[in-house]
């Protein structure tokens, strides 16, 4: 079957597999599709999955793992799960994943941290006076600081969302490291009252960098948890986040904010 399929339009292989499958998959059956003259079945990408213990143990069927896994994802949302998951993906070395380093993560940033930087940047956002987002007043040097973190941040996402190996470790670090930067500078903006005329145009700014990071942050999430994603883009009027929405300019690009200002400001 294979020698009747004309060789451009064959299709692309990928392969993954455990670690303990390495050598028949990556030398004898290469080996012998090569010696076989069946170039064509050579995959043209290799992921070797090395998987996480389970509380110090190999993960296996015959101990229920299945099973196990199954009870926690049916008791929540898997997008904390897979997060948690996708930041703990080894790297040369073997990871251990436990329940209970999983829950502690999970109250302190899934259920804490994330959702108060999220909470205060929507509260930054809803001290304008308009839904349509106005274009930035006045700078400061935090304004300008976090703008740079954020075009750092966007940076990285594009370098860690390589379509060939992507590293959502290293990505779903970023991600928290970010979320806390966010809260950092939102809760340095709505430090200062609001309401007052000389505060106005840097409300206007604040609004606007904020946007800009709210953007950057839910294309990030987007392929490790979606629905988390769709919800921050749902929040500022857009749609299914995409990795082009880095290449635009959120300083300036017309954004119609959907909520009442009230209920934003109310978060």
């Amino acid at each position: 079957m294979w020698y009747q399929i004309p060789r451009d339009e064959m299709p692309e292989l990928n392969i993954l597999f455990g670690a303990d499958n390495a050598f028949g998959r990556l030398l004898v059956i290469p080996g012998v599709l090569s010696a076989l003259d069946l170039h064509e079945m050579l995959p043209r990408r290799i992921f070797v999955n090395q998987m996480l213990t389970l509380d110090g143990n190999k993960f296996s069927t015959s101990r229920n793992h299945a099973i196990w896994v199954n009870d926690i994802t049916a008791k929540e949302t898997g997008e904390p799960l897979r997060f948690y998951l996708c930041r703990r993906r080894p790297e040369g070395s073997v990871e251990d994943f436990s329940l209970s380093s999983y829950e502690s993560w999970k109250r302190n940033f899934w259920d804490g941290r994330l959702l108060r930087s999220t909470g205060k940047a929507n509260q930054v956002i809803g001290r304008i006076a308009t839904d349509e987002l106005p274009c930035p007043g006045q700078w400061s040097a935090t304004d300008i600081a976090f703008l740079a973190e954020c075009r750092r941040f966007n940076a990285e996402v594009r370098a860690r969302s390589e379509a060939d190996y992507p590293d959502v470790r290293q990505l779903t670090r970023a991600i928290e490291a970010f979320v806390d930067a966010i809260e950092r500078y939102s809760c340095s903006v709505l430090h200062v009252p609001a309401g007052a005329k000389e505060n106005e145009a840097l409300d206007r700014t604040a609004a606007r960098a904020v946007t800009f990071a709210l953007v950057g942050l839910c294309v990030a999430t987007y392929p490790v948890a979606p629905d988390f994603a769709v919800g921050i883009a749902g929040s500022l009027g857009l749609g299914v986040p995409k990795l082009s929405w880095l290449d635009r300019d959120w300083m300036a690009e017309p954004v119609r904010l959907p909520e009442s200002i009230g209920a934003r400001g109310g978060e």
